[in-house]
């Protein structure tokens, strides 16, 4: 299995996660501040993941919002205990998700 292919079982993995949890719209954000979804045809998710990497982007976390409910979205760093971009993930997820909070 490449890199590629991992990291996207466990964007899969994730988003069907936080699916039972009411979440949605699990996005993977990357070093450039781009992101991928599980959902993404086209490209595909595995293709852009793939141009990523190989432009020397790196996974930085996951968000998400809640469905139906006002609340926090969901932030999680790609690598645990990552502090700094733990700080980044919520201030992106504020940006983006601030009108359901």
């Amino acid at each position: 299995m490449t890199e590629a292919e991992r990291i996207i079982q466990r964007l899969k993995w994730r988003t069907r996660q936080l699916w039972s949890r009411r979440y949605e719209t699990v996005r993977l954000l990357f070093s450039d501040d781009s992101f991928v979804r599980a959902a993404d045809r086209e490209p595909s998710a595995l293709e852009e993941v793939e141009r990523l990497l190989r432009a020397g982007e790196r996974p930085v976390g996951f968000i998400a919002r809640l469905s139906e409910r006002r609340g926090q979205p969901f932030v999680e760093p790609w690598v645990s205990s990552d502090e700094a971009v733990l700080a980044k993930l919520n201030d992106t997820a504020r940006f983006w998700y601030h009108h359901r909070m």
